[in-house]
């Protein structure tokens, strides 16, 4: 079989399996579905017939149409390009990382991945001896364990970011112990700290009679801002979906990594980087020179023992979890606002214990 790219993968993935075929025009409406913008019917058939050539689908005639499926040797992970040893290496290590940092059902998707990297690995191996023992990924931090996902409204989720689809949930707010219903654009997912994050514009919101929040009031995080308001989801909190035929508004130059996405997303403080000025002990000095906090920092050394860090730093909750997990090897001399924050908030830990 022809190598295939990857415009031909997708549309092979639209065929049905042997036994299963379907008429060229079934399959361009699939394809068109799966695509999400629109091709021509002729297009179809010069992709089904590059597909036909390369040996990756067959075509049977009833009474005189057409009709497709899929050759179960096209979807052989070997068919797609070899991998040299150490990218198997790089391609075991992510899953490794995925799987115990919080992606463990999405790594199992992947098994015929594993499975292929580290044949290749058996392989290449001078004892063909390999074991994936060998390799792991780890931290010396706890990693709670992932929320429950209903994985088949994951993957609603994510048909309507790749699709453009508008979407109704039904989504759980704790903090109101509620049910709400939102109908909303997917605009973008985030995977951290073990769960993923649906980046939304919600554009109606259906409340419990009499539960409607007050005009103007404040929300809670990770609920809807309000109707024609970008908002971040927690995934593991939607109950159910229904994708919509209506497709989404287009997207004009949506980038989930700007500031004011991040706000909401990750707890950024600040639309800026600020200027961050530590204190730091001689274990903190060492780690700092080897792994460096920022690209930017500069440490000088300030007495025996002490050392200044100076950087540009995004202000978020990432931050101030690191500087209060080192809090006993680190004074924030600025800016005044952050050093504040530890004050109080090391007044407060220690007060538990006093």
């Amino acid at each position: 079989m022809k190598r295939l790219s990857v415009r031909l993968m997708l549309i092979l993935d639209c065929l049905r399996e042997a036994g299963c075929e379907e008429k060229t025009a079934d399959v361009h409406e699939r394809i068109v579905e799966r695509l999400g913008r629109k091709v021509s019917h002729r297009t179809t058939q010069r992709n089904l017939a590059a597909l036909k050539a390369a040996g990756a689908a067959g075509v049977v005639k009833r009474n005189g149409k057409d009709y497709w499926f899929k050759k179960k040797v096209a979807t052989s992970i070997d068919r797609i390009g070899q991998l040299h040893p150490d990218q198997a290496i790089n391609l075991i290590l992510l899953l490794e990382h995925g799987a115990r940092f919080g992606m463990k059902q999405q790594v199992m998707g992947l098994d015929v991945l594993r499975r292929y990297a580290e044949a290749v690995l058996l392989e290449a191996t001078a004892d063909n001896a390999w074991t994936s023992k060998r390799l792991t990924s780890s931290t010396r931090f706890m990693a709670l364990q992932p929320a429950v996902i209903d994985q088949q409204a994951l993957k609603q989720v994510q048909d309507a970011l790749v699709l453009n689809r508008v979407i109704t949930v039904s989504y759980r707010v704790p903090e109101r112990d509620l049910v709400v219903d939102y109908r909303l654009q997917v605009m973008g997912l985030s995977f951290q700290d073990a769960n993923i994050y649906v980046c939304c514009q919600v554009l109606e919101e259906c409340w419990p009679l009499g539960h409607e929040p007050a005009p103007g009031s404040p929300r809670y995080k990770y609920e809807s801002n309000g109707v024609q308001s970008p908002s971040v989801l927690q995934m593991h909190r939607i109950q159910a979906v229904t994708m919509m035929r209506e497709d989404a508004p287009a997207l004009a130059d949506y980038d989930i990594n700007a500031p004011h996405v991040k706000k909401d997303l990750v707890s950024l403080y600040a639309s800026e980087p600020i200027k961050l000025c530590l204190r730091l002990t001689f274990n903190l000095y060492k780690r700092l020179s080897e792994n460096r906090l920022m690209d930017d920092q500069v440490i000088t050394q300030e007495d025996q023992g002490t050392w200044h860090l100076n950087c540009h730093v995004e202000d978020g909750q990432g931050l101030r979890l690191w500087l209060l997990s080192n809090a006993d090897q680190i004074e924030v001399l600025g800016p005044h606002y952050l050093r504040d924050f530890m004050r109080d908030s090391l007044r407060k830990a220690l007060a538990a214990y006093g």
